[in-house]
């Protein structure tokens, strides 16, 4: 943890810490510190799912926090678990039954309950290491995310077919990846520095297509999102931005047509899509929609 600032009143030290908040400990002996408590005062918020009214929230020392937005002017906190580490993401089930927390301190993989987010299952999924996992999808009774280990990522998918006694199904190493996205009929879509790839969760990550940048003058795919038959991607560089294109279904992506940077010199940090529009939020610049 980082440790920002610390005072001492009598015999009390107090610790102003990177996301434990405020932590008390007595040093009337000050070679035997007792622990006294401390006082979380916030994090920050790193991945959230909605179900109907609610939303769970992965925060970055807080773990998780479940509120109800019935009334979206005052929403209602409902439960909080502090269980330790980085909450990196939260995923509902496909049926709102269960919470899926993606954990980076622990390095594991946990199934919450939805009402008052208590641990119903967990299982380590990193062996050594380091794990990010900000980018998260859930398929049928798949979870997916993006493995970090080192310099080393790769692709992972939980099976939650029983969800307390998650296994980890199937992992595939891709260390230039920067975004992924599942779709409706199980096909994963994989942004990574270089191209653009399609893989079959029904067929354990068999590839199904890969196509590259249009022209020398594009770098990265960045991130992306889809919608229906049409494949949003962000393409950094000289000539880059929003490009669009029309997926067949199966192994074949066509470009229909593409917008320039928006923002020139800056990529999206994440981009969604819906009947309404694009959405594209950026972590200085702010967020964008776009019909």
């Amino acid at each position: 943890l980082w440790h920002f600032d610390i005072a001492v009143n009598s015999n009390r030290l107090y610790v102003a810490s990177e996301w434990y908040g405020i932590q008390t400990d007595d040093i009337t002996d000050i070679m035997n510190e007792v622990y006294l408590g401390r006082k979380l005062t916030g994090g920050w918020n790193l991945g959230s799912d909605k179900f109907g009214n609610r939303l769970v929230v992965g925060n970055e020392g807080y773990g998780v926090k479940l509120f109800d937005f019935s009334n979206p002017s005052s929403p209602a906190l409902l439960a909080t678990d502090n269980t330790g580490g980085f909450c990196m993401n939260v995923d509902y089930s496909k049926n709102g039954d269960y919470i899926f927390g993606w954990y980076w301190t622990l390095d594991d993989f946990r199934v919450l309950d939805p009402n008052n987010l208590s641990t119903l299952a967990s299982i380590p999924i990193v062996n050594s290491g380091v794990a990010d996992y900000r980018r998260t999808q859930i398929w049928q009774d798949k979870a997916v995310g993006i493995q970090v280990v080192g310099s080393n990522k790769s692709i992972i998918v939980i099976d939650v077919s029983s969800p307390l006694v998650p296994v980890v199904d199937t992992t595939l190493a891709m260390n230039n990846m920067l975004d992924i996205f599942v779709n409706g009929n199980g096909k994963l879509f994989v942004a990574t520095k270089d191209s653009l790839v399609i893989l079959d969760l029904n067929n354990n990550l068999s590839q199904l297509a890969k196509i590259y940048p249009p022209s020398n003058f594009f770098n990265d795919f960045t991130t992306l999102a889809g919608y229906k038959d049409t494949l949003y991607v962000y393409i950094s560089g000289l000539s880059g931005g929003i490009f669009n294109y029309y997926y067949n279904g199966t192994n074949l992506l066509t470009q229909i047509s593409n917008v320039i940077h928006p923002i020139a010199n800056y990529s999206p940090k994440f981009m969604a899509a819906d009947s309404f529009g694009l959405y594209l939020v950026y972590t200085e610049q702010g967020l964008y929609s776009y019909d």
